[in-house]
């Protein structure tokens, strides 16, 4: 059976107007792209280790002979702590980290407190480390947490 002329001109047709595919072209310098990134790399990485050790020697220095009282504010101890503990373990973060001290400060007696930190973040860039100290008068949690920043 043959093809109708119809059919015949039509494929002919479509197949001589079948596009030509250009050559490659050069690849673009891609620097100016490379240049801006949305997380921090390694060489941006926190010793966790070494900032856990600076925030327990830090609160074991500062209130080893403390005594808790509500007369003496502890919202100032507690700002004092968080501020002082900040400036201790900044020069172990870059500024591509958002930097967070959380500080707990209460009185010590026979009761028992829990503490949660829960956090959406992206697992590869931020972390936290926490420290704890308690004597027979007040007990002490500190959280240190940084976030990556995109820069």
């Amino acid at each position: 059976m043959t093809e109708p002329a119809w059919w015949r001109a039509l494929y002919d047709q479509q197949v001589t107007k079948i596009p030509r595919i250009p050559p490659f072209k050069k690849k673009r310098d891609a620097t100016p792209y490379i240049q801006f990134t949305t997380k921090p790399g390694l060489e941006y990485h926190v010793k966790w280790s070494v900032v856990k050790q600076i925030a327990e020697g830090f609160l074991r220095k500062n209130l080893a002979g403390k005594k808790y009282s509500e007369h003496e504010d502890p919202g100032e101890l507690t700002r004092y702590l968080a501020n002082t503990i900040r400036a201790e373990v900044e020069e172990y973060f870059t500024e591509r980290h958002k930097l967070v001290v959380h500080v707990l400060l209460g009185d010590h007696n026979s009761g028992g407190v829990q503490t949660v930190l829960r956090c959406f973040w992206d697992l590869n860039n931020d972390n936290y480390t926490s420290a704890y100290f308690a004597n027979p008068s007040l007990f002490c949690v500190v959280m240190i947490i940084a976030v990556g920043i995109a820069g």
